[in-house]
Protein backbone atom coordinates (compact mmCIF):
# COMPACT_ATOMS: atom_id res chain seq x y z
CA UNK A 1 0.00 0.00 0.00
CA UNK A 2 2.73 2.49 0.95
CA UNK A 3 4.70 1.85 -2.24
CA UNK A 4 1.54 2.27 -4.33
CA UNK A 5 0.85 5.59 -2.57
CA UNK A 6 4.45 6.69 -3.09
CA UNK A 7 4.21 5.85 -6.78
CA UNK A 8 1.05 7.95 -7.16
CA UNK A 9 2.44 10.83 -5.12
CA UNK A 10 4.41 12.31 -8.00
CA UNK A 11 1.95 11.60 -10.79
CA UNK A 12 -0.24 14.36 -12.20
CA UNK A 13 -3.98 13.80 -11.96
CA UNK A 14 -6.56 14.57 -14.67
CA UNK A 15 -6.46 18.28 -13.83
CA UNK A 16 -2.70 18.32 -14.24
CA UNK A 17 -2.16 18.83 -10.53
CA UNK A 18 0.35 16.78 -8.58
CA UNK A 19 -1.30 14.34 -6.20
CA UNK A 20 0.53 14.78 -2.91
CA UNK A 21 1.09 12.15 -0.29
CA UNK A 22 -0.71 14.36 2.26
CA UNK A 23 -3.79 14.49 0.02
CA UNK A 24 -3.75 10.71 -0.30
CA UNK A 25 -3.62 10.37 3.47
CA UNK A 26 -6.52 12.84 3.87
CA UNK A 27 -8.54 10.74 1.37
CA UNK A 28 -7.80 7.62 3.39
CA UNK A 29 -8.72 9.36 6.65
CA UNK A 30 -12.03 10.57 5.20
CA UNK A 31 -12.94 6.95 4.51
CA UNK A 32 -12.51 6.09 8.20
CA UNK A 33 -14.86 8.27 10.23
CA UNK A 34 -16.72 5.45 12.00
CA UNK A 35 -18.23 6.47 15.32
CA UNK A 36 -18.17 10.22 14.73
CA UNK A 37 -21.36 12.28 14.75
CA UNK A 38 -19.94 15.41 13.09
CA UNK A 39 -20.27 16.17 9.39
CA UNK A 40 -16.91 16.15 7.61
CA UNK A 41 -16.47 17.45 4.06
CA UNK A 42 -14.08 18.83 1.48
CA UNK A 43 -15.38 22.30 0.54
CA UNK A 44 -13.32 22.15 -2.67
CA UNK A 45 -12.84 18.65 -4.13
CA UNK A 46 -9.66 19.91 -5.82
CA UNK A 47 -8.16 20.95 -2.47
CA UNK A 48 -7.58 17.82 -0.41
CA UNK A 49 -5.69 19.79 2.22
CA UNK A 50 -8.70 21.75 3.52
CA UNK A 51 -11.43 19.91 5.43
CA UNK A 52 -14.53 21.36 7.12
CA UNK A 53 -16.04 19.77 10.22
CA UNK A 54 -19.48 20.68 11.58
CA UNK A 55 -20.18 19.62 15.17
CA UNK A 56 -23.74 19.65 16.56
CA UNK A 57 -23.68 18.55 20.22
CA UNK A 58 -26.75 16.53 21.17
CA UNK A 59 -26.28 17.13 24.88
CA UNK A 60 -24.52 19.40 27.34
CA UNK A 61 -23.88 23.12 27.63
CA UNK A 62 -23.71 23.78 23.88
CA UNK A 63 -26.66 21.49 22.93
CA UNK A 64 -28.52 22.78 19.89
CA UNK A 65 -25.56 24.73 18.53
CA UNK A 66 -23.86 24.24 15.18
CA UNK A 67 -20.10 24.75 15.23
CA UNK A 68 -17.99 24.88 12.10
CA UNK A 69 -14.26 24.16 12.06
CA UNK A 70 -11.65 24.17 9.32
CA UNK A 71 -8.65 21.85 9.25
CA UNK A 72 -5.75 23.03 7.09
CA UNK A 73 -3.32 20.20 6.39
CA UNK A 74 0.36 20.85 5.75
CA UNK A 75 2.04 19.17 2.79
CA UNK A 76 3.99 16.94 5.17
CA UNK A 77 0.85 15.57 6.88
CA UNK A 78 0.71 13.22 8.80
CA UNK A 79 4.18 14.05 10.10
CA UNK A 80 2.97 17.53 11.05
CA UNK A 81 -0.45 18.14 12.59
CA UNK A 82 -3.08 20.17 10.72
CA UNK A 83 -4.07 23.64 11.92
CA UNK A 84 -7.62 23.97 13.23
CA UNK A 85 -9.75 27.10 13.33
CA UNK A 86 -13.27 27.66 14.58
CA UNK A 87 -15.36 29.45 11.93
CA UNK A 88 -18.50 30.23 13.88
CA UNK A 89 -21.26 31.09 13.23
CA UNK A 90 -21.05 32.80 16.65
CA UNK A 91 -18.32 33.51 19.16
CA UNK A 92 -18.15 30.94 21.94
CA UNK A 93 -17.70 31.18 25.69
CA UNK A 94 -15.42 28.15 25.84
CA UNK A 95 -12.04 27.46 27.50
CA UNK A 96 -10.55 25.83 24.40
CA UNK A 97 -11.90 28.08 21.63
CA UNK A 98 -11.00 31.73 21.28
CA UNK A 99 -13.95 34.02 21.91
CA UNK A 100 -12.37 37.39 21.33
CA UNK A 101 -14.39 39.99 19.40
CA UNK A 102 -13.64 41.38 15.94
CA UNK A 103 -12.70 38.04 14.38
CA UNK A 104 -14.30 35.72 11.87
CA UNK A 105 -11.95 32.80 12.61
CA UNK A 106 -10.85 31.72 16.07
CA UNK A 107 -8.09 29.50 17.41
CA UNK A 108 -8.74 26.08 18.90
CA UNK A 109 -6.74 24.41 21.67
CA UNK A 110 -6.78 20.65 21.24
CA UNK A 111 -3.77 18.82 22.67
CA UNK A 112 -3.66 16.21 19.90
CA UNK A 113 -3.08 19.05 17.43
CA UNK A 114 -0.12 20.34 19.41
CA UNK A 115 2.12 18.54 21.89
CA UNK A 116 0.34 15.16 21.66
CA UNK A 117 0.37 14.88 17.85
CA UNK A 118 1.60 11.60 16.37
CA UNK A 119 1.54 10.58 12.68
CA UNK A 120 -0.72 7.62 13.51
CA UNK A 121 -3.50 10.06 14.45
CA UNK A 122 -5.92 11.10 11.74
CA UNK A 123 -9.06 13.08 10.96
CA UNK A 124 -11.24 10.69 12.95
CA UNK A 125 -9.17 11.34 16.09
CA UNK A 126 -9.40 15.10 15.53
CA UNK A 127 -13.18 14.92 15.05
CA UNK A 128 -13.51 12.92 18.29
CA UNK A 129 -11.39 15.55 20.03
CA UNK A 130 -13.57 18.39 18.74
CA UNK A 131 -16.74 16.54 19.73
CA UNK A 132 -15.34 15.90 23.22
CA UNK A 133 -14.49 19.59 23.70
CA UNK A 134 -18.22 20.25 23.90
CA UNK A 135 -18.76 17.57 26.57
CA UNK A 136 -15.54 17.92 28.57
CA UNK A 137 -13.68 21.18 28.01
CA UNK A 138 -10.04 21.14 29.11
CA UNK A 139 -10.07 23.88 31.73
CA UNK A 140 -6.47 23.13 32.75
CA UNK A 141 -5.06 24.18 29.36
CA UNK A 142 -7.17 27.10 28.08
CA UNK A 143 -6.27 29.49 25.32
CA UNK A 144 -5.35 33.05 26.41
CA UNK A 145 -7.76 35.98 26.48
CA UNK A 146 -11.47 35.30 26.61
CA UNK A 147 -10.96 31.53 26.68
CA UNK A 148 -8.83 31.82 29.82
CA UNK A 149 -11.57 33.88 31.48
CA UNK A 150 -14.09 31.21 30.46
CA UNK A 151 -11.92 28.48 32.02
CA UNK A 152 -11.66 30.41 35.28
CA UNK A 153 -15.41 30.95 35.44
CA UNK A 154 -15.95 27.24 34.65
CA UNK A 155 -13.85 26.42 37.76
CA UNK A 156 -15.24 29.13 40.04
CA UNK A 157 -18.88 29.51 39.00
CA UNK A 158 -20.12 26.67 36.83
CA UNK A 159 -23.74 27.86 36.90
CA UNK A 160 -22.67 31.35 35.76
CA UNK A 161 -20.48 29.77 33.08
CA UNK A 162 -23.35 27.74 31.62
CA UNK A 163 -25.65 30.79 31.63
CA UNK A 164 -23.04 32.92 29.84
CA UNK A 165 -22.27 30.12 27.33
CA UNK A 166 -26.00 29.91 26.54
CA UNK A 167 -26.21 33.69 26.00
CA UNK A 168 -23.16 33.66 23.71
CA UNK A 169 -24.64 30.76 21.78
CA UNK A 170 -27.56 33.07 20.97
CA UNK A 171 -25.22 35.90 19.92
CA UNK A 172 -25.65 37.90 23.15
CA UNK A 173 -22.08 38.68 24.26
CA UNK A 174 -22.87 40.62 27.42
Amino acid sequence: MISRMANRAGQPNAAGLTVQTAGLRVDRDLGNLDGTTATVSLPDPNDKLTVVIVVKPMDGIWKGGTFKFRLQFPTDYPHTAPKCQYLGPTRLWHPNIEGDADKTEWGVCLNILRKDWKPVLGIRDIVFGLEMMFFEPNIEDPLPGTAKLAAQQFKDDFRGFTAKAARWLQGNYS
